[in-house]
């Protein structure tokens, strides 16, 4: 079988910056879906303290996240999972999901999708929405730039 990847290698502190502040995230991209064919996508996550990500469903990709730094609490499906540096959850395909930094200080995740297709374009779209001002994004607008990724972004309830 032939391998049409390329060898990629990033270091700490290397890798394109995506600012949403609006999502309560900027991310470092490590993997783009760009790179590989859109099979994976692998950002690491700064959280900003006490920040929450709306619940969402990604239909066609998995989504996970490896806590490097920080408490987090987690929504996947109906459990509530409690996360802190080395604990890892995953949403499968489907599965409605959501979290939020539980501290007074930024927190770190390693977050990946498989497949990755469209992830980047998708999270700079967000990134330019976000640009407009307002400390948050409605879910109309993030559900218009998620329609290419399969995905669908719910309020807190």
């Amino acid at each position: 079988m032939m391998n049409l990847l390329k060898s990629i290698s990033r270091r700490d502190g290397e890798g394109e910056k995506i600012h949403a502040p609006a999502l309560g995230f900027v991310l470092q991209i490590k993997l783009s879906d760009e790179e590989c064919g859109g099979s994976t996508f692998i950002a690491e996550e700064v959280t900003a303290p006490k920040g929450e990500i709306l619940p969402h469903i990604h239909h066609r990709a998995t989504e996970f996240f490896y806590c490097l730094q920080g408490h987090y609490e987690f929504k996947l499906g109906d459990n509530k999972v409690l996360l802190s540096s080395g604990g890892i959850a995953v949403a499968p395909a489907g599965t409605l999901h959501s979290y939020r930094n539980l501290e007074d200080s930024p927190g770190h995740l390693l977050r990946g999708f498989s497949p990755g297709a469209g992830m980047h374009a998708f999270l700079r779209k967000v990134a330019a929405l976000a640009q407009g001002g307002g400390d948050s994004l409605q879910v109309e607008a993030l559900n218009s730039a998620a329609e290419g990724i399969h995905s669908e972004f719910f309020p807190v309830k």
